[in-house]
């Protein structure tokens, strides 16, 4: 997989199927951090990374955001079920 960042997200390349996927700045986020910590974190722990960083977000906005955008990267392959723990 190749990936490069940009402004409005990130831009995977797979080398395996030769698809191209943009990721929102918060999935980039949400992969950041799972890579970051290989133990694991849960969906809620997602959740209250993001609040920290976006605090004018209420907390349930974040945990719905988290909850849409881990869903996208699982269905974009990007993610899998065992990345992370709900």
């Amino acid at each position: 997989m190749i990936w490069k960042p940009y402004e409005d997200g990130c831009l995977f390349f797979d080398l395996d199927s030769a698809e191209t996927k943009l990721v929102s700045p918060l999935g980039t986020f949400l992969l950041e951090q799972l890579a970051a910590h290989p133990e694991g974190l849960t969906e809620f722990d997602l959740a209250q990374r993001v609040h920290e960083e976006e605090p004018d977000v209420a907390v349930e906005s974040c945990r719905a955001e988290v909850h849409e955008a881990l869903d996208n990267l699982l269905a974009a392959g990007l993610l899998t079920s065992g990345d992370h723990e709900s």
